[in-house]
């Protein structure tokens, strides 16, 4: 243990955050991420607290504002994807149509319960590197009930 920590992420400190037992960190974390992730979008001023309270454990910890932002800089696209593409859906019935043929329709068997949320693409996990692409695609709040389908050019 003599030889120290020579990682580039490792910052040598001695405020009351670095003396925290690592489980206390780690547990402190994720019930902050827990916190963070069931509050409400609508909720500003709980948003505004988690940055108080974040803000605060840096200020605590005695970590450099800089060394924070350059490590942020790599949930940047995130957050500009989550401001600003706002896609949302209302009703409680999902219909999935690709080229033309419906592939799932769901309807909730709890709608009282149906939240306005944002839409996710996704592509599940494989074991090769794969890349999706979406062309086409078209969402319409409370359509008609009928199937729509681009033409293809």
């Amino acid at each position: 243990m003599g030889a120290g920590h020579a990682h580039p992420l490792y910052v040598h400190g001695h405020s009351r955050v670095h003396q925290l037992a690592p489980e206390v960190k780690v547990a402190g974390a994720v019930a902050f991420v827990f916190a963070v992730a069931v509050t409400p979008r609508e909720a500003v001023w709980a948003f505004a607290v988690h940055a108080a309270v974040l803000a605060g454990t840096i200020a605590c910890s005695g970590v450099r504002g800089r060394f924070i932002a350059s490590r942020l800089t790599v949930i940047v696209p995130f957050v500009a994807f989550a401001l600003f593409i706002p896609f949302v859906a209302t009703g409680e019935r999902i219909r999935h149509v690709i080229n033309g043929q419906l592939v799932a329709d769901w309807s909730d068997p709890k709608p009282e319960l149906c939240e306005t949320g944002p839409i996710g693409l996704q592509l599940h996990s494989n074991t090769v590197p794969q890349e999706l692409h979406f062309r086409g695609l078209i969402l319409t709040v409370d359509p008609e009930d009928k199937l729509v389908t681009v033409e293809k050019e």
